[in-house]
């Protein structure tokens, strides 16, 4: 979708007067992890990324697949030569996706009615797969967009600090103290600020490269995921994973090429990378054959519960055993997590549907069945209802189960400490 560069501006605009405080912070999450990579694989919590919340010195030094982020919350990688990706939702129950790289720091700043998500980059990088508009404010140097993929790149030289910003598709509109900058499909911008200067060029090949490793990596951790289960040969992986970064390549070098985005597209659907796979395919017209296994309000955290949207059992074992490329261990996983009404609470919530959680979780209080995990989705339900008094109990439950410890994940009971102690 191409825009006009006063529609652009209008996104930018005010970027340059926001700041940390400039909103209290919402009920509800302005973004959610929803995939972490150490290594080659995908963890469900990491200790080599550090969380500090917003008006807390406190550093929580673990941070969780579905932990929310609220306006003003820090994140920062504490082990900057560990192989690390993070994959964050922002809006947290939007389409677009954040995937940072390497070493990186990144503010969570106030959305606006214009711009859902807005976020500070202090360090390292950022590729984005925006599906609405979005702003990066780097140093003061912001980078606008809508419906676009790009990458912003931090890095610090002799003369002092550097910003990379490359847009592979659509319009990029950047903006520093002096001037605006629209930088269209396949072009980058190296801005530096000791100079207050910018040079728009090609995108390096490196980067076309890099970018395309990250998404790639992203896309085949469905199919790590499964080999816990039952074995994968890594040869198996690691070739899927080289047509993969050959398709990206192909695309980002190309993006109107509706030919090679289609063979993109279907072949991430084949690995599970659905939300990925919806991106490219609706830009050639087609639609995800496996649709149903994503929310209609954004994509499912980037875990094996994503294979398959819990429904009705056999609508989603339908769907699960239709499904091309998924082997009967992603199936039975897929199953297993539809099942798990917390699992499926907690997705409703990310889908701006946390009435329809508490009316999914009530029969399991009603009968005395539910157990800590429940609890936790129904403080988060309540919390989202901005129902302050039922979150708390929900949460005090919660944390009175004996197992709590080991059935929630770090994030998850600090959140419901958070609640307890009304900081939420």
């Amino acid at each position: 979708m191409l825009l006009t560069r006063v529609t652009i501006r209008k996104w930018a605009s005010a970027a340059f007067g926001t700041a940390i405080i400039a909103a209290p912070i919402a009920a509800n999450a302005q973004a959610v992890v929803r995939t972490i990579i150490v290594g080659e694989r995908p963890v469900r919590d990491t200790e080599a990324i550090h969380l500090s919340r917003f008006a807390d010195f406190a550093v929580q030094k673990k941070i969780a697949v579905d932990t929310a982020l609220q306006v003003g919350d820090l994140i920062t990688t504490a082990a900057p030569d560990t192989n690390i990706l993070l994959e964050i939702g922002c809006p947290a129950n939007g389409r677009t996706l954040f995937r940072f790289s390497g070493a990186f720091r990144v503010v969570v700043l106030p959305p606006r009615a214009d711009v859902p998500c807005v976020l500070q980059l202090l360090a390292g990088g950022v590729d984005v797969m925006a599906e609405e508009p979005t702003e990066i404010n780097a140093g003061g140097v912001v980078l606008g967009s809508k419906g676009t993929q790009y990458a912003v790149h931090l890095r610090r030289t002799e003369s002092g600090p550097v910003c990379e910003g490359v847009v592979y598709e659509n319009d990029l509109l950047i903006r520093t103290t002096q001037k605006e900058i629209p930088l269209s499909t396949s072009r980058s911008w190296v801005f530096n600020f000791a100079t207050a200067t910018g040079q728009q060029g090609d995108i390096p090949e490196g980067l076309l490269r890099q970018s395309a490793v990250i998404a790639s990596r992203f896309d085949v951790a469905r199919l790590r995921d499964a080999a816990v289960a039952k074995p994968v040969p890594a040869a198996e992986i690691e070739r899927q994973e080289s047509e993969l970064v050959a398709l990206h390549m192909e695309v980002l070098k190309a993006p109107a090429n509706k030919d090679a985005r289609l063979r993109l597209g279907t072949k991430q659907e084949t690995v599970g990378s659905l939300a990925s796979a919806r991106y490219n395919l609706q830009r050639v017209g087609r639609e995800l054959i496996r649709k149903d296994a994503l929310d209609s309000k954004g994509p499912a955290p980037q875990t094996e519960a994503s294979v398959a949207k819990p429904a009705a059992s056999s609508k989603t074992e339908a769907a699960v055993t239709k499904a091309p490329g998924v082997s009967s261990s992603m199936k039975s996983t897929a199953m297993t997590r539809a099942a798990d009404p917390a699992t499926r609470a907690l997705e409703l919530i990310r889908g701006g549907k946390p009435a329809e959680a508490v009316t999914l979780l009530k029969p399991r209080v009603d009968a005395s069945s539910a157990t800590a995990r429940d609890y936790y989705a129904l403080a988060e339900a309540h919390r989202a209802l901005q129902d302050r008094a039922a979150a708390r109990s929900a949460a005090e439950r919660a944390l009175a189960f004996t197992n709590a410890a080991t059935a929630l994940s770090a994030a998850e009971l600090e959140t419901l400490r958070a609640i307890v102690a009304g900081r939420h």
